[in-house]
């Protein structure tokens, strides 16, 4: 056989596994959450947020490490199956995890729907009250995420390494032809913001780090893991890469028009000339990319929550469990429906809960290990 399955992955394609999610998260709101939080202070701001999110990805590379060495010998599985196995109070925090999924794949749905409305495709109608319309329109996506989360890790791993370049070679080339439009002078550090309030909006910034966390649930699946893991460095100069395309985009949009345009990941496309007039409009060509980054994002989400799912429901069917999940998400997302609206209460929904959550449940899994093993040798 060309391809084996044996529920493992090679440490290239996890590495790709958490740094594309991770990437498309932050490329699409940092432009804008950027200039609108930090103003004139972009540089200083910025860098806060690479400390807070440097930090977060070594804190979650290292719960994956201990989980992993702590299920040695046990049978288990990593953090899931330790959380899944711990009685009522593990899969309460697991039902948490995937309530926290959730919310997110709600959010990457509206994501992409706000893409195709600024993108002007056909039947997209952006208007909050037409999301039924929508909703149809994104759906053959929204399908396609299901099949691509009905595999085993295997595929997973495989389709990311198709996708990998397909998403990161476009913004290369975009900083590439843009170069010559960027006005310099954003690189300059300005501080006219308290360090109080770059801290705040740093910290805020980090809930579109949180894909990351996606290297605790795919640890196990490993097939071979060197004795120094650097994995994190990708994930990490992902994050300085998202930086830079969006210190060049607000060096050519401007602060002030950067900080009134929720998509200007897009819009900024449009400034952008191909040589020899190749296209005229290259943001045409990009939407494709954009979504590419859409699905990468709806995919993994499902994948994970159906994992999660079936780690609490052994017998559960994974299709069902998929088109379920997706419809609570959908539900979520005709609730809300506008994407403004929805960035806002994402991202302080994620300060105040999500990213606490994702700190604390990693420590209370290794006490509720640590307390089923010390009664486990009493018995």
């Amino acid at each position: 056989m060309m391809f084996s399955y044996n529920g493992k992955i090679s440490e290239k394609q996890l590495r790709r596994m958490v740094v594309l999610p991770v990437f498309a998260s932050v490329i699409f709101v940092l432009p804008y959450l950027a200039a609108r939080l930090f103003g004139a202070s972009i540089v200083p701001g910025l860098l806060v947020f690479f400390v807070f999110a440097g930090v977060y990805v070594l804190y979650i590379y290292g719960m994956g490490e201990w989980f992993e060495r702590s299920r040695k010998g046990t049978g288990k599985e990593g953090y899931i199956s330790v959380l899944s196995e711990a009685g009522i109070i593990g899969k309460t925090l697991s039902l948490v995890q995937l309530a926290r999924l959730v919310v997110r794949l709600a959010f990457y749905i509206l994501l992409a729907i706000a893409i195709l409305e600024d993108a002007q495709v056909p039947f997209m109608v952006k208007t909050p009250d037409e999301i039924y319309s929508d909703v149809l329109v994104v759906l053959p996506l929204l399908l396609v995420g299901i099949y691509g989360a009905n595999v085993q890790v295997e595929k997973q791993g495989r389709i990311q390494e198709v996708l990998f370049w397909l998403l990161f070679v476009p913004f290369l080339v975009m900083m590439l032809f843009g170069l010559k439009e960027v006005d310099y002078s954003v690189f300059v550090p300005k501080v006219d913001k308290s360090f109080g309030s770059l801290l705040l909006y740093g910290y805020m910034l980090l809930v579109f780090v949180l894909p990351v966390e996606n290297y605790l649930y795919l640890r196990p699946a490993l097939r071979q893991h060197k004795e120094r893991n650097t994995s994190y460095l990708a994930v990490i100069l992902s994050v300085v890469l998202a930086i830079l395309i969006t210190l060049f985009i607000i060096g050519i949009y401007g602060l002030r028009g950067a900080a009134d345009n929720p998509l200007t990941i897009i819009d900024i496309m449009r400034y952008i000339q191909l040589p020899f007039g190749v296209l005229e409009r290259f943001d045409v060509l990009m939407i494709w990319f954009f979504m590419i980054g859409c699905f990468v994002l709806i995919c993994g989400t499902l994948y994970f929550a159906k994992h999660i799912f079936c780690s609490i429901c052994k017998n559960a069917s994974s299709v069902w469990v998929l088109f379920g999940l997706l419809a609570l998400a959908l539900l979520i997302v005709v609730y809300v429906r506008d994407y403004n609206n929805a960035l806002l209460t994402f991202i302080c929904y994620g300060a105040m809960m999500d990213v606490p959550f994702s700190i604390v449940l990693p420590l209370l899994g290794i006490g509720i290990n640590r307390f089923y093993e010390a009664d486990s040798e009493e018995e």
